[in-house]
């Protein structure tokens, strides 16, 4: 075998994992594309859940048990 004959099979080689790798960053960027587009058209969850009922449905503000309170108040005061 010649020096020219190894050559060109390192630099196959060296095509072969450009092509690999260029493969895999094109695979990434198609994942990440899904996950944005998934991400967008899921609703926004709270990242925490809410303090008074522990629910990951909603927020403090928009709590059913203050709802409730408040009504019941209100009830009460007249």
């Amino acid at each position: 075998m010649s020096k020219g004959g190894m050559y060109n099979l390192s630099e196959d080689m060296e095509m072969k994992a450009k092509v690999a790798a260029m493969a895999r960053r094109i695979e990434e960027m198609e994942l990440r594309k899904v996950h944005e587009v998934q991400a967008i058209s899921e609703p926004q969850q709270p990242a925490n859940p809410c303090s008074i009922c522990q629910s990951f449905e909603h927020m403090v503000e928009e709590c059913p048990t203050i709802q409730q309170q408040e009504k019941c108040l209100g009830n009460k005061l007249t």
